[in-house]
């Protein structure tokens, strides 16, 4: 690197820079260089540098993540729905989209303790259960909830907390989504297909989902995963006047056929999670709650 300078007489001229040092402060950063003053003619090429060499590659790798960034999300959705046989003879369907390397779909079809269907139990299709890295998921494809694939009418009703109890007056306080919207950018909260009723069992009340399970643990599996790390959010939500908390699940949701771009996605997570887990509408993401 070098610089000149120009309107000075006695200093006029090329420089090549010997040092740099910056300086951070809060209010910005200094940057101060030592120049060797040189001839124009041994002024480097810029064709000839360090970055022009490696500018192929560069402009190869920029390609490639922009590629990726504005792939459509219709692109994403192409799943193919398969039959399986369990260890007792029974079939059933599910459809393991957006496959991810390295996981295996574990056998059988059932509903969780907390109420969520997998592997194609109750209809359920688009939420598997599998092992990754030796440990037991759930996974599903997500979408911003209220995002531009996802929207959500102001006067939806939260179905899963608003069947809890005030803790001040113990009414059941009815909340919808233009209610709770305005904190989907700084709480994190999400929407699943819970089973909150039914028969033979397969189901678990808002209660259970919302107090007996205290927490939801969430993994990106398309992030590398020896650097992953598990995003748990506790369950609790509470209407304490003054400082009410929306965390956890929410809702149950996303409904089918509710938006445009197909039903094969079973999660909807707040603007504030999805950053938290650094996911983007069509992507898997891993969960479980205990």
């Amino acid at each position: 690197m070098y610089f000149y300078i120009k309107n000075i007489p006695l200093f006029r001229g090329s420089y090549l820079i010997t040092e740099v040092s910056h300086d951070i402060k809060t209010t910005g950063v200094e940057t101060t260089f030592t120049g060797t003053r040189i001839p124009a003619e041994s002024l480097p090429n810029p064709s000839d540098s360090f970055l022009a060499s490696y500018r192929p590659l560069f402009d190869k790798l920029v390609g490639r993540a922009n590629a990726i960034v504005n792939k459509p999300l219709t692109g994403l959705t192409s799943g193919t729905a398969t039959t399986l046989i369990d260890g007792n003879g029974k079939a059933y369907t599910t459809d393991p989209s957006f496959p991810i390397k390295g996981e295996k779909i574990l056998k059988g079809a059932d509903v969780t303790e907390y109420g969520i269907p997998y592997n194609g139990d109750l209809d359920e299709l688009y939420i598997q259960k599998v092992e990754y890295e030796g440990e037991e998921w759930l996974r599903a494809a997500v979408l911003t909830m209220d995002g531009p694939n996802y929207p959500i009418d102001e006067g939806v009703v939260m179905s899963l907390i608003s069947n809890l109890t005030s803790a001040e007056t113990g009414d059941v306080r009815v909340i919808t989504w233009g209610t709770i919207k305005n904190e989907s950018r700084n709480q994190s909260f999400y929407s699943s297909r819970f089973v909150t009723s039914g028969t033979k069992g397969k189901f678990a009340s808002p209660t259970t989902i919302l107090r007996v399970f205290s927490q939801t643990e969430f993994f990106n599996p398309n992030i590398d995963g020896k650097h992953k790390g598990i995003v748990t959010v506790p369950n609790k939500t509470n209407f304490t006047r003054g400082a009410e908390v929306f965390e956890g699940p929410i809702n149950v949701g996303p409904a089918k056929g509710y938006y445009s771009i197909g039903d094969n996605y079973a999660l909807g997570l707040s603007i504030h999670l999805m950053k938290r887990l650094a996911l983007k509408d069509g992507q898997v993401v891993y969960f479980r709650m205990s």
